[in-house]
């Protein structure tokens, strides 16, 4: 008689626990948003504070109805700092992996474009699990402070429908759904690690790059010097010769003899003055061009202090803004 409670009570249990089970299954969990900053598609500095306004109006509309989970904006803002603002808009492949990878399965994102006074915003949100668009909306009006109220109903708009559009789900359903789309879009842990390890690698590379530094400035500095003082030398024996011609043809036009000293001396001034620019105008070119082999030097050795993977690192961000006009160094 014992034996039959105890299974009686076995079942009882078993029983209890699938329904448990199932009933845990079918709890019904809000979905979570991600809202991208929104796109400054023309680009006018003025108005790029809109790009956090819109998405904060839009996530303080939302959190009112309580009916959803949001992704952490300073999460986002990491995870996109590497990423064009235009393909938070256009690429769907980048919204879709970025929103898998920070664990939403809605994405609310849009831009605004700005032509001289006037202002029209775009929103649109996107159903990570069915990967596709689902509803959107579209506010226009002046740049002044009508701005305001466009935000104020294009987010009104946006969350009634997006309310109406993503309902709770079933947990079990939810988390398959997820699953699967992070399958096709191979989002993995591992994905992540090595994207954070060739990250470190890059800054790394610029660090060893940074320390080996002091022979390119040396160069960079024995070359604008060289410049800088055959330029002036040239400029300095240019003006020097003026003078001297002048006081040289006066004494073959006049006859010492009969000048007055006032010519006389004034002659003899125009040649010093004019021999005096072209002593030191030829000492500075000499010095220039003596500078030339020593910047020839220093940017030897700091070319032979980087590797071949260096190389092609460094002309792109010391050369194209530093020297690209001087074609000594180009050359070279």
């Amino acid at each position: 008689m014992k034996k039959c409670i105890y299974i009686i009570i076995f079942f009882l249990y078993l029983l209890t626990f699938q329904a448990y089970s199932q009933t845990e299954n079918k709890e019904l969990i809000k979905r979570k948003i991600l809202i991208f900053p929104f796109y400054n598609e023309n680009e006018i500095k003025e108005y790029n504070y809109l790009e956090n306004t819109i998405r904060d109006a839009l996530r303080a509309k939302l959190q009112v109805k309580n009916l959803f989970l949001f992704a952490n904006f300073n999460e986002i803002d990491e995870k996109i700092k590497n990423i064009q603002r235009k393909d938070l808009v256009y690429n769907d492949d980048t919204i879709i992996r970025t929103a898998l990878k920070l664990g939403a399965d809605v994405v609310l994102t849009g831009k605004y474009i700005i032509i001289k006074d006037k202002i029209m915003i775009i929103a649109n949100s996107i159903d990570v699990l069915q990967k596709q668009s689902v509803i959107s909306a579209t506010v226009s009006g002046d740049t002044g402070i009508e701005i305001f109220s466009l935000i104020d109903n294009l987010s009104l708009n946006m969350t009634d429908k997006i309310s109406q559009s993503f309902p709770k789900l079933e947990k079990s359903i939810l988390e398959q759904l997820v699953e699967k789309q992070q399958k096709q879009h191979n989002i993995t842990d591992e994905e992540e690690k090595i994207a954070a390890k060739i990250e470190n690698e890059k800054k790394e590379d610029i660090k060893e790059i940074n320390k080996k530094k002091p022979d390119y400035i040396k160069f960079r500095n024995c070359l604008g010097t060289g410049i800088g003082l055959t330029s002036g030398g040239l400029l300095c024996a240019i003006i020097g010769v003026i003078p001297l011609a002048v006081g040289f043809s006066m004494y073959d036009l006049v006859d010492a003899s009969t000048a007055g000293s006032f010519f006389i001396d004034g002659t003899n001034a125009a040649i010093g003055v004019g021999a005096a620019f072209l002593s030191v105008g030829g000492i500075m070119l000499i010095i220039g061009i003596i500078m030339y082999p020593v910047a020839a030097h220093f940017y030897q050795k700091w070319k032979a202090s980087l590797s071949s993977s260096e190389l092609k690192i460094k002309p792109v961000f010391e050369f194209k803004n530093d020297i690209y006009t001087l074609g000594f160094a180009i050359k070279m």
